[in-house]
């Protein structure tokens, strides 16, 4: 019984890994980075061109595969990577290095070639030799400036740089332009419940005017259009219409088919028949 228990203790107790876990986390500009990997060590072993095979796919580190996060959009060489979680992926050469940032998040193991709509980074570089060796594998941040840092991957005697940059300007006016639009969205929804559930036609015509009036002054025709979202749910002739039922309701007719008018137009730009025969029946009923 004595030996079942320590025995069950020896089970409990953490071991030593031989390529430990490590978890890195930074700031490249406003983008948050976590890089998660694991680390071996050469202990007495040849590692490029034999551990690890040169021409070949590896997975950049041991055990599980090595993980990075952005919380923004970054640039990785001069490939634009979308916020996310990704896979690093590499393949050296004593003459060169392929890195890799990959879409498919496996747990273990690289595959023998990657696919490349999987692929959604690619750097090519040229190995830095290094005097001494390193012991253990190393992935590590360096050389930050306010909007880039460099991702160095160094073990024996080889090393290589990664640049990483954020566009951080971009970035600021993504951020106005979605509150923007989420601001002009709200006033839309208070407008359609003062006009359809409480009837107060007044406020309605409050909230939906101060909607097209950010819509008119931050969101910019051409910035809207180009979102293929937008033209599957056209928020923007759809405000023009309801402030046209709005105005009907108020018996303010002309005023109705002004903004029924600026709304078919938007809907002929965009190619929408709802909007176009909504408006073209609106216009015509209220010039009678």
């Amino acid at each position: 019984m004595i030996l079942g228990t320590t025995l069950i203790g020896f089970g409990q107790m953490p071991i030593p890994k031989l390529s430990p876990l490590e978890k890195i986390e930074t700031m490249i500009g406003m983008s948050e980075v976590t890089l998660t990997y694991s680390r071996p060590s050469m202990r007495n072993r040849e590692i490029f061109g034999d551990l690890v095979p040169y021409d070949k796919i590896w997975r950049t580190g041991a055990n599980r595969n090595t993980k990075i996060i952005f919380s923004e959009a970054v640039v990785v060489g001069q490939s634009p990577i979308p916020a996310g979680s990704y896979t690093i992926f590499s393949k050296p050469n004593k003459e060169s290095w392929e890195f890799y940032i990959h879409t498919e998040l496996n747990e273990y193991g690289a595959p023998d070639s990657l696919f490349s709509e999987n692929i959604i980074a690619r750097y090519k570089t040229v190995p830095i030799l290094l005097k001494y060796p390193i012991e253990t594998f190393e992935l590590s941040f360096k050389n930050h400036t306010s909007n880039s840092a460099v991702l160095s991957l160094a073990w024996e005697h080889t090393r290589i740089d990664i640049p990483i940059s954020v566009n951080s300007d971009q970035l600021i006016q993504d951020k106005f332009y979605q509150f923007y639009v989420d601001q002009a969205s709200h006033y839309e929804s208070a407008a359609w419940i003062y006009y359809d559930k409480e009837k107060n036609y007044h406020q309605a015509l409050i909230a939906i005017n101060k909607c097209i009036e950010i819509m008119e002054s931050e969101i910019p025709f051409e910035r809207w259009v180009a979102d293929e979202s937008n033209l599957r749910n056209p928020n923007r002739p759809r405000r023009y219409l309801t402030k046209a039922e709005i105005l009907a309701k108020l018996n303010q007719k002309s005023r109705a088919i002004e903004a029924a008018k600026k709304s078919l137009d938007i809907a002929y730009k965009i190619n929408s028949d709802y909007y176009i025969e909504k408006n073209t029946t609106y216009i015509k009923d209220w010039q009678e």
